[in-house]
């Protein structure tokens, strides 16, 4: 093994995106062991030699160094000016990795981070964050693959949770928002519907950790406008039991005006609030039935009239 120490003092740097390495404590160039290419067999040293060489800015070609910390901190790759720049791989003791392109000590361009918990990205990195293109995992089987700017989620992507469930569609800022399609496991607990009562539909807040998604809802999909991670304005949520309805969002719940669709073949239109029917609507019932008026927390209330089905002769106004 030889080592060379032509940088000197080298102090590791707290923050990962940002590393200066002009003061540099132990250069060690060492000949780990071999590397089969297929055709031959060479040390780890030349292997990198061989990916990583890269002309700086003098036109010479900048030698890969191998750099190694106090605290257990390894850089393979090369320099320049005492920085990390070009192509490089940079470990920490506790598991953390990023191999790829590097911009004067910060990571940039095509890169692949990898952290103790289990989470990785892959893709685009610009000055140190998720910026492009990129894929981001956890342990648990959360992903999203979409794009990114300045470190969180920003325009097209998709999202898929450990349960099953899966979002399509816009970001910005690092939560759902403007179009999109949520699709809902199909397992799990269906709630009883009755006529006259709008299914529930408490869709909480998702939650801001990355693969945790705190939700209580019905199964099925529901596409539409969002905001801030939650459905707002004009969505669909179509039930897999058969449940419909198709109207206003606010704030995640059916807020505004609205069409109601029952699996039993029942159907309203008019005013929801918080996800009841409330306010003035029409109800045609599986039967025939038909009634226009008032509704207050999802029961007929107020001025109203209540027609029954034809050939039935019954006609009555609701008070």
């Amino acid at each position: 093994m030889a080592t060379y120490s032509g940088l000197s003092c080298l102090r590791k740097p707290a923050v990962r995106d940002s590393v200066d390495l002009e003061k540099v404590l132990t250069v060690i160039v060492a000949l780990e062991p071999c590397r089969h290419t297929g055709k031959e067999s060479v040390s780890i040293i030349t292997w990198l030699k061989r990916l990583f060489t890269r002309k700086s800015e003098s036109g010479k070609q900048a030698p890969v160094k191998c750099v190694k910390w106090e605290d257990g901190s390894n850089y393979y790759g090369t320099l320049l000016n005492g920085r990390m720049h070009g192509q490089g791989r940079f470990t920490e003791p506790d598991g953390y990795c990023y191999e790829g392109s590097w911009l004067c000590g910060k990571k940039h361009g095509k890169g692949d981070e990898r952290s103790a918990d289990g989470s990785a990205y892959v893709g685009d990195f610009v000055n140190g964050k998720y910026h492009g293109q990129g894929w981001y995992t956890t342990a648990n089987g959360y992903s999203h693959r979409g794009a990114y700017e300045n470190g969180r989620q920003n325009g097209p992507g998709a999202e898929t949770f450990p349960n099953g469930e899966s979002y399509t569609g816009n970001y910005k800022n690092g939560t759902r928002h403007g179009k999109g399609e949520y699709h809902f496991s199909p397992s799990g607990k269906i709630l009883d519907i009755e006529d006259g009562k709008l299914f529930c539909m408490s869709l909480e807040v998702l939650s801001k950790e990355k693969g945790k998604k705190q939700a209580k809802s019905s199964r099925g999909t529901l596409v539409g406008q969002w905001k801030e991670d939650l459905p707002h304005g004009r969505c669909r949520f179509d039930r897999y039991c058969g449940h419909v309805y198709d109207g206003d969002w606010q704030a995640g719940k059916p807020h505004g005006t609205g069409k109601v669709i029952w699996k039993s073949g029942a159907t309203y239109t008019g005013q929801v609030k918080d996800t009841q029917l409330h306010g003035q609507g029409t109800m045609t019932y599986a039967n025939g039935d038909v009634y226009r008026g008032g509704w207050v927390k999802g029961k007929r209330s107020g001025q109203g009239e209540l027609r029954a089905a034809p050939g039935s002769g019954f006609h009555s106004h609701a008070p």
